[in-house]
């Protein structure tokens, strides 16, 4: 009876490991996704604010 109540808990504990790190990988997933969005905005909002507003030292000598 032992055994079997063992196997159980080892099997439930397996099952909840997995869970919790396939929980981990999507909400690191989803956070890095987010991140990779901002990024790129904020890196198109310099872009074009750069190239509007101050030209290049060769488009300007």
């Amino acid at each position: 009876m032992e055994n079997r109540q063992n196997r159980t808990f080892a099997l439930w504990l397996i099952i909840a490991m997995v869970a919790i790190t396939a929980l981990i990988g999507l909400g690191s997933w989803l956070i890095a996704g987010k991140i990779m969005k901002a990024n790129n905005a904020g890196q198109q909002a310099i872009e074009d604010s750069g190239s509007e507003e101050s030209p290049t030292p060769s488009e300007n000598p």
